[in-house]
């Protein structure tokens, strides 16, 4: 049978690959089911591959009936099965008469967008339901582990997002002082590179644009400011007093406290199969029932891949490690960086050394891309040889002062710009997401965007929007 990744998307060609597909599905219908696929992920025993299992053999009035369904893309399908029938198709959605409540808002993935949406969709008095597919927020299958997050303002990607992270670090202020824990640590941030690289041009630009303190520092100036470094006569720095790292597991864990607080029902545990419209609601299905909300928010990491294949983003395997040299007095008061690297233009990203961890370093993006089922989750010798050389530049950090080393994921956009807004056609949903490495610092600003999205108050911003890969 067909594998069933159906989500209405903005591209043209989605129709005209859904016709083949299911062309392909009428021709193969008589082929035998793969009842065992679908009887683990009743069990919920297939939560590593949450949104993908074989659909059962249709008959040809149901495929017909599906397929129109799909190309007037006014659901978002998810062609599950019931395992009790045989050959067959039945619906497990709830009708509305039966289901006792009706959410506002409801969130599926609770990585860092997605407990961020909660928490700021509850603080506006909002009936708000979050699902999360594994058993906690803090777990390492995703984009929001890791211990720490780099926050700058000089933001080299674009000048557009200042405004942005600007508004992220009141988010952050606001949220320390509700549960009176330091969230956010100030160290400075210093981009280092040659001249023409974009992490120097970049962080120029966004820091005249939006008039924020900057310095620009020489080689010489560096070593002798930040002895830890030792880069090359040849590069340059700008340096940003407001930059600092950002603690990622008890900052989800202070949204989701919060949202709670506020009333937020979380939900853990929760693989969604199926999303669609009925009437003026969105009907969620699980393996333990329904759920209906007015609005659908999609904060799913890596798995939008699978929600929505018809956006152009691709799962990119990250490696981050942990090092603990011997002498690290030179690497106590490091500001967070990113350094281009001058013969093999890797950005290597780091941190200072922090009590407890060590320093945490490596390269962003250049990672192996591939599908998400497919990422390799051990970290191997050639990852490590690929940090050890781009972090050359740090002679204090030796491949043997190694820690520790996990794998993350990057999902993202070819332009390494957010997704962000409604799915065409679909007006009762929006989905967040192709954060492209650089995600988790607007956390708190993302969840107050898409809510006002939902809200109706905001179109969201042009530079997000997915028709723009058209």
């Amino acid at each position: 049978g067909e594998k069933a990744r159906l989500f209405p998307c903005c591209l043209s060609s989605y129709q005209s690959e859904r016709k083949e597909k299911v062309e392909t599905a009428l021709g193969n219908r008589t082929q035998p089911r793969d009842r065992s696929r679908v009887a683990r992920f009743a069990a919920g025993g297939a939560r590593q591959d949450p949104v993908t299992v074989a659909a059962p053999s249709y008959t040809r009035r149901m495929v017909v009936s599906n397929l129109m369904h799909h190309l007037h893309m006014d659901s978002i399908a998810f062609a599950g099965s019931d395992p009790h029938t045989e050959g067959g198709f039945r619906s497990r959605i709830t009708p509305l008469s039966r289901r006792k409540t009706v959410y506002d808002i409801a969130v599926v993935g609770l990585g860092i967008a997605g407990s961020s949406t909660v928490y700021q969709a509850s603080r506006r008095n909002l009936k708000v339901i979050g699902l999360e597919q594994f058993g906690s927020v803090i777990h390492a299958m995703g984009s929001s582990h890791g211990k720490t997050r780099i926050i700058r303002q000089a933001y080299f990607e674009h000048p557009d997002y200042v405004p942005l992270v600007l508004d992220a670090y009141r988010e952050w202020d606001a949220l320390e002082q509700t549960i009176g824990e330091r969230l956010l640590i100030p160290t400075g941030g210093i981009m280092m590179g040659r001249p023409e690289t974009d992490v120097v041009t970049g962080s120029r630009l966004a820091a005249q644009q939006h008039g924020l303190p900057f310095e620009e520092l020489s080689a010489a100036e560096v070593r002798e400011r930040f002895p830890g470094f030792r880069i090359t006569d040849d590069e340059v720095a700008i340096y940003e007093p407001q930059a600092g790292y950002l603690r990622v597991e008890p900052g989800l864990q202070a949204l989701i406290r919060e949202a709670q607080r506020h009333g937020a029902e979380i939900q853990f545990n929760q693989v969604v199969e199926d999303v669609q419209l009925q009437g003026d609601h969105v009907v969620l299905t699980t393996p333990t029932g329904t759920f209906a909300a007015r609005q659908v928010i999609l904060t799913v990491g890596a798995w939008l891949t699978r929600w929505a294949p018809a956006l152009p983003l691709e799962v990119e395997r990250q490696v981050p490690m942990w090092f603990r040299p011997e002498e690290h007095h030179n690497l106590d008061s490091l500001p967070i960086y990113i350094r281009e690297h001058p013969r093999n233009g890797r950005q290597a990203y780091g941190f200072p050394y922090i009590e407890g961890q060590g320093i945490k370093a490596g390269v962003h993006h250049q990672g192996q891309i591939s599908p998400l089922d497919q990422v390799n989750r051990q970290v191997t010798s050639q990852d490590i040889e690929q940090l050890m050389e781009t972090l050359d530049f740090i002679p204090s950090i030796h491949a043997d002062s190694l820690q520790e080393a996990l794998v993350c994921l990057y999902t993202n956009t070819p332009d390494s710009h957010f997704v962000v807004g409604r799915v065409p056609q679909n007006p009762g949903v929006i989905i967040a997401g192709g954060f492209s490495g650089h995600g988790y610092k607007f956390g708190p600003t993302v969840g107050s965007l898409v809510t006002d999205m939902a809200l109706g108050t905001q179109p969201g911003p042009a530079l997000f929007h997915p028709a723009r890969f058209r």
